[in-house]
């Protein structure tokens, strides 16, 4: 192990989460593709790239994509698309089970192919992006290398001011979006409720006392605002209370709701402010102690003490904030939030009034680097809580336009007794997108009428979006011929009287209808097709036909089976159980014995018996040329 201000074994760890993070991510996209992006699904890639005639290099500066490249392989750009998610997964899970495959030429090779993918559809995480481009510094750039060596501290040091851009940013934003909910301590009391993607102990978690609610808001604000700032102070304990602090806030952040892999990612940022000592430490590796004088002793006490009087400060801090009971009106909420604006918070979004006072040469390097998407600003999603309950959409299909039945969702709320589903670090990109309708104008989500008329064509490839298990689609046999959306307000449900559980999860109410009632004639349907010019852009371009081509086919075919989150939950097992496999026999190499060259031997007998062998041949042959006549003449 290296020294306390090494950090060779965090690094290590840091690029094997890291690759993990690219694998989940590149294997969640690919089995999304051809409902999503095929040229049968919802947003065809090959209508989100536009043909051109400016030459290929222009094309690539100003969308750096390597989709372009697709009409000069002879591919399809899905085609394309899913060549590109099959080799980052494959080149992803190398890297995860072969530490000799961490290097900076292969993260640079995925960060190129996340950046191609992200381009097209904004699919991948923004922290992926930026974290996958910091890990080609920090990371040995040949493989082969040791993520030990031949690196400084620098390097890693940039991974712990990700973090603290993404935990600091994210904090603040909670209360410079002028919400009032953070504010008065009341957010968590519908947050569990109102997130995109709540799990079962999320209802759990909602009905917990209100005070103790109230004290999360506390620990979470405490713990994005204020710990972040330990990230970078001299003292080894306030940094590594820090880690935990975080990691435990990630811990709870993933059991809570389906996060995909902000919470794996954040993890991965957070060993930056590990040592090696510290990585031995949980490991078992037992560190020599040094006999102490008295002086010396009393001399790293201080360190300690003054880690004490800071989490001391943080405590008290969080206690007064806890006890305070001030209501914060409309006015107070909004000049407080205009303060916050008015703070400078690192590559946080600002308006334009605030964009202004920027630096003419900041702006111009920040747009130099804009597509690659080497800087980015973290915060919320959305940060606006309802009383009344979480908005839904709910999708209804008809044969006869008078008996109507409810198209549910693999991982969407809609049924009222199914509960909340746990997708671990797997995103379904379709279910994101109706959250997000739900919370603005139809006229916002153009991809909302495409999907209906893929369902009124009974399209597979986007059925499989909704149900994995074909079975489960009520119009497996035949599409249906009408198609409406309503929109719900979901909640909760409550514990009885008797402190017993109700056997459903939700309970919801009628809002207003979202999308009228259209069937594959309609007129409102054609009409809103040509609004949004997209009538003649969906017929089906005709699909290459090469080895590579039956190839990908082959691939899809294999994999189609299987749900997004099993996917992945396969992929971790068999890396898992190669690191096992790899580590028994590791620990049975190094536990043989070795001859007296130090050399490893095979049962304890292979080399000695081969250097014994060797040296009685040797004797026997110095005996036989003595006993020769020639020399008995001599």
């Amino acid at each position: 192990m290296a020294g306390t201000a090494g950090v060779g074994a965090p690094r290590r760890l840091f690029l094997l989460l890291l690759a993990a993070s690219c694998l989940f991510a590149f294997a969640a996209l690919y089995a999304q593709i051809p409902g999503l992006y095929g040229d049968e699904g919802i947003a065809p890639v090959s209508r989100l790239l536009a043909d051109s005639d400016r030459p290929v290099l222009e094309q690539l500066q100003a969308n750096p994509t390597l989709l372009l490249l697709g009409p000069h392989l002879g591919l399809a750009p899905q085609q394309v698309m899913e060549l590109l998610c099959l080799l980052g997964a494959l080149l992803a899970f190398g890297a995860v089970v072969w530490e000799r495959l961490r290097s900076g030429l292969v993260f640079l090779i995925l960060w190129v192919l996340n950046l191609s993918l992200h381009q097209v559809g904004d699919e991948l995480d923004h922290l992926l992006l930026e974290a996958g481009f910091l890990a080609v510094p920090v990371a040995p750039f040949l493989c082969g290398g040791s993520a030990s060596q031949h690196h400084d501290r620098v390097t890693f040091w940039l991974t712990r001011w990700l973090l603290f851009r993404a935990t600091f940013g994210g904090g603040v934003a909670k209360l410079a979006l002028g919400d009032s909910d953070w504010w008065n301590l009341s957010a968590l009391s519908r947050y569990f409720e109102g997130q995109p993607s709540p799990t079962p102990l999320s209802w759990y978690c909602h009905h917990l006392p209100d005070w103790l609610l109230k004290l999360g808001v506390v620990v979470q604000l405490e713990a994005e605002i204020v710990v972040p700032f330990l990230f970078f102070a001299p003292i080894r304990c306030l940094r590594l209370s820090a880690f935990y602090v975080q990691v435990l806030l990630q811990i709870c952040s993933f059991l809570t709701g389906n996060h995909g892999l902000l919470n794996l990612l954040t993890a991965a940022l957070c060993l930056s402010l590990l040592d090696s000592d510290h990585v031995g430490f949980w490991l078992g590796h037992k560190k020599k102690r040094r006999s102490r004088t008295w002086t010396q002793a009393a001399a790293s006490l201080l360190p300690l003490l003054f880690a004490a009087a800071v989490w001391a400060v943080v405590v008290l801090s969080a206690v007064q904030l806890f006890r305070l009971r001030v209501d914060w009106d409309g006015k107070t909420v909004s000049s407080k939030t205009s303060e916050l604006r008015s703070t400078p918070v690192p590559y946080m979004a600002v308006d334009s009034s605030s964009s202004r006072k920027i630096f003419p040469e900041v702006q111009k390097a920040y747009s130099a680097v804009q597509n690659y998407r080497l800087v980015n600003s973290y915060g919320l999603e959305s940060n606006a809580f309802w009383d009344d309950g979480r908005p839904e959409i709910i999708i209804e299909g008809s044969v006869d336009n008078t008996t109507w039945t409810e198209i549910d969702f693999l991982y969407k709320i809609g049924n009222e007794n199914v509960a909340p589903p746990f997708m671990g670090p797997y995103l379904p990109r379709l279910d994101w997108w109706m959250w997000q309708a739900a919370h603005a104008p139809r006229d916002r989500s153009p991809w909302f009428t495409v999907l209906v008329l893929r369902l009124l064509q009974g399209r597979r490839d986007v059925v499989h979006l909704l149900q994995v298990d074909e079975g489960r689609y009520p119009f497996h046999q035949s599409p249906p011929r009408f198609i409406r959306a309503k929109l719900y307000r979901y909640r909760f449900t409550q514990r009885r009287a008797d402190g017993t559980e109700s056997p459903q999860w939700w309970t919801r109410r009628y809002v207003d209808d979202f999308y009228p009632t259209v069937h594959f004639t309609s007129p409102d349907l054609q009409r809103m097709l040509t609004q949004q010019g997209l009538t003649a852009e969906l017929l089906t371009p005709p699909t290459p036909d090469s080895p590579i081509s039956q190839a990908l086919a082959l691939a899809r075919n294999h994999i189609s089976a299987l749900s997004g989150p099993l996917l992945l939950l396969a992929l971790a097992a068999t890396a898992a159980s190669i690191h096992l496999i790899g580590a028994a026999f590791g620990h049975r190499a190094r536990s043989a014995p070795t001859d007296p060259r130090g050399r490893k031997t095979k049962d304890g007998q292979q080399t000695s018996d081969r250097q014994r062998s060797r040296k009685e041949n040797q004797e026997e042959r110095m005996q036989e040329s003595e006993r020769s006549p020639r020399k008995r003449r001599k």
